[in-house]
C-alpha cells in the first residue's frame, strides 16, 4: 500500500504542470510586432503587464462576456494593404504599429468584427471590445471544429 502512495505521488510530481506563467512569444511582421494570448488566468496577467508596451489591446469575447480564442486577425493600413493575417492564440490580441491609420479585423467563423484605430507618436495604448453574439449556448470556442459552426 505504501508502494502504491509513493509511485501515485512520483507520478503527480512529474506530470504536474509548471507553476510559473510562461508569457507568450512576441512576434514580428514588417513593422509591426504583435502578441496574442490570455488561455488561463496566469497567460492573461502576463499579457496585461506587456500591454502598457503595445499600441493596441483586443478583446475577443462574446455578447455575454466569455472570452473567445483561435480567432483570425487581420490588420490593414489607410489604404487597405494587408500588413498583417494571423490566428490569435487566446482572447487577448496585443498590437504594436508605426504611426498612422490602421483597420483591425477578427473573425470567429464566419462572422467579421472590425475596428478603425489611429496611433501617433504620442498616443496611449487603445482597447477595443470585439464581440461576436452567440445564440446558441455558449461552447469554447478556440476549437477550430466549434469555430466552424458559427
Amino acid at each position: 500500500m505504501e508502494i502504491c502512495r509513493a509511485i501515485s505521488f512520483i507520478f503527480c510530481l512529474l506530470t504536474a504542470p509548471a507553476t510559473g506563467a510562461q508569457t507568450p512569444e512576441i512576434q514580428h511582421q514588417g513593422k509591426l510586432r504583435y502578441v496574442s494570448g490570455g488561455i488561463g488566468i496566469n497567460e492573461r496577467r502576463e499579457l496585461e503587464k506587456l500591454a502598457a508596451d503595445f499600441d493596441i489591446k483586443v478583446i475577443l469575447s462574446t455578447d455575454t462576456g466569455h472570452f473567445l480564442g483561435g480567432g483570425q486577425i487581420k490588420v490593414r493600413d489607410e489604404t487597405g494593404a494587408l500588413l498583417l493575417n494571423t490566428t490569435s492564440n487566446g482572447p487577448i490580441f496585443l498590437l504594436d504599429v508605426p504611426k498612422g491609420a490602421y483597420v483591425i479585423e477578427a473573425m470567429i467563423g464566419d462572422r467579421a468584427q472590425a475596428m478603425r484605430f489611429e496611433t501617433s507618436d504620442t498616443s496611449n495604448p487603445q482597447s477595443a471590445y470585439l464581440t461576436w453574439r452567440i445564440d446558441e449556448p455558449y461552447r469554447h470556442y478556440s476549437d477550430p471544429a466549434a469555430n466552424a459552426a458559427l
